[in-house]
Order: structure tokens, then sequence, then C-alpha cells
């Protein structure tokens, strides 16, 4: 009985396979991985806002945008501020103030992220009771809104 396929036809199959998988490969590098802007990403996911990914010509992270109704927007994180320092570490980079924040946060202590918004500077207090500056859409630190304040003393 005659064989279906002989070998020359299924070596020049192989081969043709073979070929179109090396120029797939060659022309669809794997992109390598970029740490800074993955801490980009992730910031923009989480806290809601994003960075430049190094520092501006007058020093700072700029921030770029500020999502909506995210942690961000409500401590009082604006599109422009620059981020120039999370505790007493200064920011150099994207992926710096991404492990400095998540350090911070998994301590479980109130800490403070320097800004500069427009020359003046300011610290937005973030931890447990995460609260933003005053007449920025928090309270500064030690008060509580009235309301809430009221409400606390009538249940206890």
């Amino acid at each position: 009985m005659k064989p279906l396929l002989s070998p020359r036809v299924v070596l020049l199959v192989a081969a043709i396979v073979f070929v179109a998988l090396m120029l797939w490969v060659r022309t669809h590098p794997e992109k390598p991985p970029d740490p800074v802007m993955d801490a980009v990403d992730e910031m923009a996911q989480g806290i809601g806002f994003t960075v430049q990914p190094v520092p501006g010509p007058e020093g700072g992270l700029p921030v770029l945008a500020v999502k909506a109704g995210s942690p961000a927007d409500h401590l009082g994180f604006r599109k422009g501020d620059r981020i120039l320092a999370v505790g007493d570490r200064s920011i150099w980079h994207a992926q710096m103030l991404s492990e400095q924040l998540s350090q911070n946060l998994q301590s479980g202590m109130p800490f403070p992220v320097l800004v500069n918004s427009s020359g003046t500077f300011h610290s937005i207090i973030l931890g447990r009771s995460m609260r933003g500056p005053a007449g920025r859409g928090g309270q500064p630190a030690g008060q509580q809104p009235a309301a809430a304040g009221q409400q606390r003393g009538r249940g206890q």
C-alpha cells in the first residue's frame, strides 16, 4: 500500500511552517517589561491619578489627570499638581512613587504626600483616615465635618 503523503511532502510542509513561524516571531517581538509604565498604570487604576513617568523640569512628578470620583479626586489631587515627596522620601520616578505609596499604606499609619500646586506647597495626608488639604476638598488635620461629628456623638 502506498503512503498517503510522501516523506518529501511532509518535510516540505514542515519547513514552510517553520519558516512562517520564524518570520512571525521576528515581526512580533515580545514587549520588554517596563516597570515605570506599569507603575503609572497601577496608580491610574488604584488611587485614580495619572502621573508623568519621570520628573518635570521643575522637579516632582506632574499629575497629568485625575479620575473624577476617585480616591485621588476626593483627597484633593488636581491636574497640574507636582508630587514631590511621600513621607520623608523624595520621588524621582513613577515606580518609586508607587512603591512608596504601597509601603506607607500597608503600614496603616497616616503619612503626608508633599504636593506643589502652582507654587503653593501643601501636604495631603493618606492612611486610614485619608484627608485632603484645607480648602481642596478635605479637612485640615484634627477636624471632622460637623455632621459626621454630631452623628457620632449621638450614637455613642
